[in-house]
């Protein structure tokens, strides 16, 4: 079955607010990718806050 608009739109007004992340260390594994200083994701604010518990320093906020 093919997805309506609605059922788009439905799911993203389900979805966490995402912001663009930067990493800061010089190389983290986060959600199966190798990622570099610099690099830059788009995270939910409690799965940086997890990264960052895990590893202080890791990501910081960038942008919405």
């Amino acid at each position: 079955m093919k997805p309506t608009k609605q059922t788009e739109d439905t799911a993203a007004a389900e979805a966490p607010p995402t912001a663009i992340y930067e990493v800061l260390c010089h190389e983290i594994e986060i959600d199966a990718l190798i990622c570099y200083r610099t690099h830059r994701l788009a995270l939910t604010k409690e799965r940086a806050d997890q990264i960052n518990s895990f590893q202080p320093g890791s990501v910081k906020l960038a942008g919405i």
